[in-house]
């Protein structure tokens, strides 16, 4: 989990230094695990593209939207902005790591306090 956050905060980042937007039409957002996923319409140089992605918003169909999007490759695209959207995923990385880092130290006090313990009772 750690791994993929920390991959999709740094495409995210790199993706972030180059976005562009664009106002959009909502098509479709329907209920998911964690969220919402919603398609939507926008235009770029006169020509309409499709897109979706996954929203904590509730969009309505036919709401007018700010798409964000990669001019490199218009199959990147979202509805945040895509710095925002790292500096989420970083934060999930350092939640993660620290839990990771409290669990081992947990573990080697436990062992430590066990094996104090088993000496006292041998004594």
């Amino acid at each position: 989990m750690s791994l993929l956050s920390g991959s999709r905060a740094a495409t995210e980042n790199d993706v972030a230094s180059r976005q562009q937007k664009s106002l959009g039409t909502v098509i479709d957002c329907r209920s998911v695990k964690g969220g919402y996923h919603c398609s939507y319409t926008f235009p770029v140089d006169g020509d309409q593209y499709k897109g979706d992605c996954h929203s904590h918003s509730n969009w309505l169909g036919g709401n007018t939207v700010v798409v964000y999007y990669d001019p490199q490759d218009l199959r990147t695209t979202a509805l945040e902005d895509f710095s925002a959207q790292s500096r989420k995923d970083r934060q999930m990385v350092y939640v993660l790591l620290l839990m990771m880092v409290a669990a081992v130290a947990y573990i080697f006090y436990a062992r430590a306090i066990y094996r104090d313990d088993s000496k006292a009772r041998t004594i």
